[in-house]
């Protein structure tokens, strides 16, 4: 992880990309992934390595 910059209540628009490197297709299906946080433009985080579950239904949670 690596964190350049902070969301400031002054921000514009905040956006998160995700590059999905891998996908896991076993009883829990998972995403391996790098991001990305930009804040106005400007790149501010980035992580790499990130595993996240994929769900269809959230009523569960």
């Amino acid at each position: 992880m690596k964190f350049t910059g902070q969301v400031l209540p002054t921000a514009k628009k905040v956006t998160y990309r995700i590059h999905f490197k891998r996908i896991v297709n076993r009883r829990l299906i998972m995403g391996l992934a790098d991001g990305e946080v930009l804040v106005d433009g400007r790149l501010i985080y980035t992580a790499s390595d990130l595993k996240v579950g994929l769900f269809q239904d959230t009523s569960a949670f």
